[in-house]
């Protein structure tokens, strides 16, 4: 296995994991928002739910308070009428009475310039006209007062019949708007406790939002080192490659080298051979020159001449 594969074996290790890192970034990535929009509207919906329940409490607080104006504006409006029919009752037994007093002051002015006009003649006739006159007028005073009183004792009995219902009203009013500010103080502190804790979630949420942002920086940052680590294994798969070129011409050389020399070594053989074989004969020569001197030497010896050296 050469180093070109090798390192085309670590770059597509690298590219894989590469994608493998952008696809859990983007899953990431699309999860972190989704969990933001979903964090998003459940903040939306608690405060429209709280801006619901806020008016819905002022709704209610405003119609009680109306309805507590209404109620003490009715009370104030009856007791004032009742007043107000005593004063006018007061003030036309008054006026009768300022009438009858008037009406008095006439007939005694009267009946006088009659008894300085007359003198002493006819006086006691007309003062006993006078003095029924004067009871007349006196009874009917006494009648329109008694009746005037009776109108009034009538209304003083009206007033105090209706003076404990108008307390009761009254203490009604006020535990109604004592209720109606107790219930405003519960919704308050309950508005108060649904802040808090919606406040509480948003901050969890937002720490989740930090978390998960913290995680997406740590995504990238590894995603761009993986990036740094596939660009340094295509330079070294480059390289490699360049190397692997080198070494394939080193190669190629050598093996031309080596079949040159293979040749020449075959042809030095062939040389060698053909050198052997000369070799060979020339001692092949040289035995047989030396084994015919050795019989011509041995022939004189004998006296005998060799068969195979002329005389």
């Amino acid at each position: 296995m050469t180093a070109s594969a090798i390192a085309q074996g670590d770059l597509r290790a690298a590219v894989m994991v590469k994608d493998k890192v952008l696809e859990d970034r983007e899953k990431l990535i699309k999860e972190l928002r989704l969990r933001e929009g979903d964090a998003l509207a459940e903040a939306q919906a608690w405060r429209d739910r709280l801006d619901a329940q806020q008016a819905e409490s002022d709704q209610r607080l405003d119609a009680a308070r109306e309805e507590v104006s209404e109620l003490e504006a009715q009370a104030s409006r009856s007791i004032f009428v009742d007043r107000g029919l005593s004063v006018v009752a007061l003030s036309g037994v008054e006026d009768q009475l300022r009438e009858v007093c008037k009406e008095l002051r006439r007939y005694r002015k009267r009946h006088e310039s009659e008894d300085d006009g007359k003198g002493g003649g006819g006086g006691d006739d007309d003062r006993q006209g006078e003095l029924t006159a004067v009871g007349a007028v006196t009874a009917a005073a006494k009648a329109v007062e008694e009746e005037l009183r009776a109108q009034l004792e009538a209304k003083d009995q009206a007033l105090r019949r209706v003076a404990p219902l108008l307390s009761y009203v009254e203490n009604e009013l006020l535990g109604m708007k004592s209720m109606f500010e107790r219930k405003e103080a519960c919704l308050r502190q309950e508005l108060s406790e649904e802040r808090d804790k919606l406040a509480g979630e948003v901050g969890v949420l937002r720490q989740r939002l930090e978390q998960a942002e913290a995680g997406r920086a740590a995504a990238e940052e590894s995603a761009r080192q993986h990036a740094s680590t596939s660009d340094a294994l295509r330079s070294s798969l480059r390289n490699g490659d360049r190397r692997s070129k080198e070494l394939e011409e080193t190669l190629r050389a050598l093996l031309l080298k080596h079949t040159s020399h293979m040749a020449a070594a075959e042809a030095t053989s062939k040389k060698l051979s053909k050198m052997a074989a000369i070799f060979q004969q020339l001692q092949g020569d040289q035995d047989g020159r030396r084994e015919v001197a050795s019989m011509e030497q041995v022939a004189p010896a004998h006296g005998q001449a060799s068969p195979l050296v002329p005389r």
